[in-house]
């Protein structure tokens, strides 16, 4: 008993000097598991200040702010965390992980394939490894091995939801409804608050044409997120499918002469209205809402979209600014601004939200084929073609990344390959308004004369200018002229083009000085041969697939 006496406060003093890093590390997963990544942040880096770290339980705290950047989508910088982490603990799954992942959401998913391989070497039963390994797979086009990594995720953790909702979703961009339909329900049931989940089910149940069903979870869905816009669009689809519309639209109308401030009816009857394009009655809803609800991400991207056609695109490029301080990875606000970026030419900002979008929302080819486009223009050759195989993939008739794919491999030389992807893409959407000006300008235009052919080029420029007589166009028209010999009328083309590019004032006057060129070539009775560089014929892309 005296020495109890006697050791009780000399041990409860030396536990006291001893740095608490595992208390720390706990309080670090702690703030993690609640997604307060700038408290994880904080804890993390004043413990690493401490002296007297072992390496392992440095290795630990590094992981975890990695993790805590990672959440922030700082992934550079986490990227260089894991690694700092693996050079002093090399076995730590969760550092091989989250590093993988941080590849995936940048672009590189090949990259992250060895990455989770490792972390799954070192702890087979990883589920949340499982998962993102299945996810970088289904990127590369690898849906069979996608598939199995998400079910054996779902075998070691039934109760996980990510792999159901992954492994539906890709069932169902397989258009395998019947199998995606199960998963997307088991997700949303494992995931009753989550309104992305409930969505993903009912837009299933809409595919599968059980409407009823279709409108009760929309209707879940908007309960959980009333402001939840393709939710909303959805439900206005079904109620014009179901007859239920003009009612549905009454109904709102009564409550709002009973409650004005009705958040929730006040959305809802703008979306309704705005299928019936009355805007400013649409504009006036949305307003009243903003004003209720001034930090609702979806009321302010919705009236972005409509100030688009009723003031102008500074505004709307203001509210969406505003939208992605409150919410950053919104996945609406950033495709949005995306396009809106890239219509100012704003090639870098707009291609770091199709990054964020994308790091979100993989399986979409739609912005694949986008984020290509704007590598191209950058000149990132390689990564543009991998996002152009990506989205093809996932969707093999998709007109816009054919369409550009098929410019990547006319500007490479490719142009058999190239030639190639333009007829499917035109096989695809024969009104293809890009992909018929490129075909029109490979056969009149070429350098490589087995290509050239003046009647296939005039077709394909006579289809341009019944979709568009601008200046592009035009000059696509001059060209195929002038490869028939006609340079009298591919002159007066060149000299209509020309004057649409001048009246569009300044701006672009390298593309007017190779107009004046090309006008000078024709006058000498000479056809236009493309000896290097872009053809450019129209300065971006239109629309999207």
């Amino acid at each position: 008993m005296p020495c109890r006496k006697v050791l009780c406060p000399a041990v409860i003093l030396l536990l006291l000097c001893v740095p608490t890093t595992s208390f720390a590390a706990d309080l670090c997963r702690e703030a993690l598991e609640r997604d307060a990544y700038d408290e994880a942040l904080a804890r993390c880096g004043a413990q690493l200040e401490q002296k007297g770290l072992t390496p392992e339980a440095r290795a630990r705290l590094l992981s975890a702010r990695g993790r805590a950047r990672y959440g922030q989508g700082a992934y550079a910088k986490a990227i260089e965390d894991f690694e700092q982490a693996l050079a002093l603990a090399p076995d730590l799954p969760v550092a091989y992980n989250y590093r993988g992942d941080c590849y995936r959401r940048m672009g590189r998913p090949e990259r992250a394939l060895a990455d989770h391989e490792q972390a799954l070497k070192l702890d087979p039963d990883y589920a949340e490894a499982h998962n993102l390994y299945g996810i970088a797979l289904g990127l590369l086009g690898q849906d069979t091995r996608a598939l199995a990594q998400y079910t054996e995720a779902i075998r070691i953790r039934p109760g996980y939801a990510a792999p159901y909702y992954n492994r539906g979703m890709l069932q169902a961009v397989r258009g395998n409804e019947a199998l995606a339909l199960p998963d997307l329900a088991r997700a949303a049931e494992l995931q009753p608050r989550d309104a992305v989940s409930h969505y993903a089910y009912s837009m299933s149940l809409v595919r599968s044409g059980r409407h009823e069903e279709a409108l009760a979870a929309l209707e879940a869905t908007l309960a959980l997120q009333p402001d939840f816009t393709d939710a909303l669009l959805a439900l206005d689809a079904e109620l014009r499918m179901t007859g239920r519309r003009d009612a549905a639209l009454a109904e709102l109308d009564e409550t709002l002469r009973r409650t004005p401030d009705d958040f929730a009816a006040l959305v809802r009857r703008a979306v309704l209205r705005g299928r019936d394009q009355r805007l400013k009655e649409v504009l006036a809803d949305l307003d009243r809402a903003h004003e209720l609800r001034p930090k609702s991400v979806r009321v302010l991207v919705m009236r972005s979209t409509l100030r688009r056609v009723l003031a102008g695109k500074a505004q709307e490029l203001e509210d969406l600014d505003a939208a992605l301080r409150l919410k950053p990875d919104d996945l609406e606000a950033l495709e949005l601004r995306a396009v809106l970026l890239w219509a100012q030419r704003r090639y870098d900002a707009a291609l770091a939200d199709y990054d964020s979008f994308l790091a979100k929302r993989p399986f979409s080819p739609d912005q694949l084929a986008d984020r290509g486009y704007l590598k191209w223009v950058r000149g990132q050759v390689d990564p543009a073609l991998s996002d152009y195989a990506a989205a093809l993939r996932l969707k093999p008739n998709h007109a816009a990344a054919l369409r550009y794919r098929g410019l990547a491999r006319l500007e490479l030389g490719r142009y058999a390959e190239g030639r190639a992807d333009l007829e499917l893409a035109l096989k695809t959407r024969p009104d293809d308004l890009i992909s018929l000006r490129y075909m029109g300008l490979l056969h009149s235009a070429c350098p490589d004369a087995r290509y050239l052919d003046g009647p296939k080029a005039l077709e394909y420029a006579n289809r341009a200018i019944a979709q568009k007589r601008d200046e592009a166009s035009l000059d696509v028209l001059a060209a195929a002229l002038a490869r028939c010999g006609r340079f009298a009328e591919a002159a007066a083309a060149q000299e209509e083009s020309l004057a649409l590019r001048r009246k569009a004032g300044p701006g672009g006057e390298s593309w007017t000085r190779h107009l004046e060129q090309r006008l000078k070539a024709y006058r000498a009775g000479q056809p236009y041969v493309i000896n290097g560089g872009r053809a450019r014929p129209g300065a971006r892309p239109e629309g999207q697939a």
